[in-house]
């Protein structure tokens, strides 16, 4: 489950990651307290912060993954592009000026997997970190990334997430 802050309402996600289903069901209002009282209701973030904000290319076929990994970063402060197909987060990456600190690309996804948009992406950001994510292989199954690459397996919560990019960053 994840709980984000909307502008009128805390919403309530519940993902199965194997399959990228993710749902909203449930939508809590926000007290019509003033915003004091709220923050002081508010849980604290799962996340600290970072110290330096990075530009994020996430890339994931699962478009509510995708989404609730951009939320997980932008409220670290991170900068966050998001891409459904590697094939277009190509292009956009490749264009003179993109920034890409971090990739952080699922593994299995269609025209090509994650590991060929990294080895492509390097050829045009070659500091660039990269984290790979998956949830279908077993311990054992797991191709080899590259040196220096992260690996992290769905489910993950912020603060894994979080830590691997941090891991990869340059």
């Amino acid at each position: 489950f994840f709980f984000f802050k909307q502008k009128t309402a805390y919403e309530i996600y519940q993902c199965d990651w194997s399959s990228d289903v993710c749902s909203s069901d449930l939508v809590l209002p926000l007290a019509d307290a003033a915003p004091t009282s709220v923050a002081e209701e508010r849980p604290a973030p799962l996340a600290e912060p970072v110290d330096q904000a990075l530009s994020l290319l996430v890339v994931d076929d699962g478009k509510a993954t995708a989404r609730i990994i951009q939320s997980m970063c932008e409220a670290a402060g991170h900068r966050v592009q998001i891409f459904t197909r590697p094939d277009e987060a190509l292009v956009w990456a490749n264009r003179a000026g993109v920034p890409v600190d971090v990739l952080v690309t699922d593994i299995r996804m269609e025209p090509f997997d994650g590991y060929q948009l990294a080895e492509q992406m390097k050829k045009t950001h070659p500091d660039m970190g990269v984290v790979f994510m998956s949830g279908y292989f077993p311990d054992a199954d797991i191709p080899p990334h590259p040196d220096g690459a992260a690996l992290v397996r769905k489910p993950f919560d912020d603060v894994s997430l979080l830590q691997k990019i941090a891991e990869v960053a340059k």
